[in-house]
């Protein structure tokens, strides 16, 4: 390790020499690298971080670019995944820390597989059941997590701490209580606020790897536009699953669709649990006389003059501009089969 590369961090003593050799030896599960993600990926790296594993199912589209930090227009042009252009990014601001890409999409049966080792996991995501499972895999594996989401000018952060703190279930209750998701793609995001809630989680990070005494054990509320900032303290749950030993959505027992809408409704994906890892240079040459296509190692983009789809190679598809999940399952068979 480059010891002046940290001096700043190393002269604080909330941190020190001691402190700084922990983050050095710490492995770290990122599981989103979307506006919050990039800010905390960067932060991470920057702060001497040992080893950060980047999860994220999406390539890089122009709108993001509006609020993440990590990538520019040659990763749209190149149609690259955001988990593949962050790791690209990350490794030439700090070549000392060991930086994995993973294009996956994270579900009960991949998840303890990919942050079983980890020291800590850290989110930032607006999807309410994925975040109930890396509850529930944390709970049951003990890793502390950081959770954090934003939309429209406002955001919350909150760490759970198992076995110390109460869990995002005991907070949040049960996914299937909240009516409408609200993401970026229907009612928008203030890049500042994405700033702020990822500098909040990159720090806790930093302060319980650290071993710091001074960890928040409250639900942050931050609202930019109203310059507001609230601590509200939490409370275990009675009845709580999760604290209880249950983990219902690890089990695969939540009432999660196979097909789910994304991009604000105006998408559908399709998870298959037949079709797994094909070749996509097959598949490019088996719908090429049905429409336009084009791909590379991570994806393949195919159009017809109905119907957008893009396709990965662990089975994943999206469907774009649509809403209608039969439609979508209809298409997947049709086009991929399973």
């Amino acid at each position: 390790m480059a010891t002046n590369r940290y001096i700043t961090q190393v002269l604080l003593p909330q941190i020190g020499e001691q402190g700084q050799d922990k983050l050095a030896n710490s492995t770290v599960v990122l599981i989103g690298i979307g506006a919050i993600g990039t800010v905390i990926a960067s932060a991470l790296v920057r702060a001497g971080i040992g080893n950060l594993r980047l999860i994220d199912k999406d390539s890089v589209e122009y709108y993001d670019l509006v609020n993440h930090v990590l990538f520019d227009e040659d990763d749209v042009r190149n149609q690259l995944p955001k988990a593949v252009a962050a790791e690209r990014r990350l490794q030439k601001i700090n070549s000392s820390v060991t930086v994995t890409g993973i294009l996956a999409d994270v579900n009960q049966s991949n998840i303890e597989h990919l942050i079983g080792d980890a020291d800590l996991v850290v989110a930032g995501l607006n999807d309410n059941e994925t975040c109930f499972l890396i509850n529930d895999t944390c709970m049951k594996h003990k890793i502390p997590w950081v959770h954090g989401k934003a939309v429209g000018t406002w955001g919350t952060t909150l760490n759970i701490l198992p076995g110390r703190t109460p869990c995002y279930q005991c907070v949040f209750g049960n996914p299937l209580t909240h009516e409408r998701i609200y993401t970026s793609k229907n009612v928008g995001l203030l890049g500042s606020t994405a700033f702020i809630i990822g500098c909040l989680q990159s720090t806790e990070t930093i302060k319980i790897l650290s071993g710091s005494d001074e960890i928040n054990y409250d639900l942050i509320t931050v609202d930019t536009w109203k310059r507001t900032l609230h601590h509200l303290r939490t409370n275990y749950r009675s009845g709580c699953l999760a604290c209880a030993g249950k983990f219902d959505f690890l089990a695969g027992k939540s009432l999660a669709k196979a097909t789910r809408p994304c991009d604000g409704g105006r998408a559908v994906e399709v998870l298959s649990p037949v079709v797994k890892n094909f070749s996509l240079p097959e598949l490019a040459t088996r719908l090429s006389p049905w429409g336009k296509v084009k791909y590379n190692e991570f994806m393949l983009r195919f159009t017809t003059d109905s119907h957008e789809m893009v396709v990965f190679p662990d089975g994943r598809a999206i469907f774009k501009n649509t809403s209608d999940e039969s439609l979508a399952l209809k298409l997947y068979a049709q086009y991929i089969g399973g």
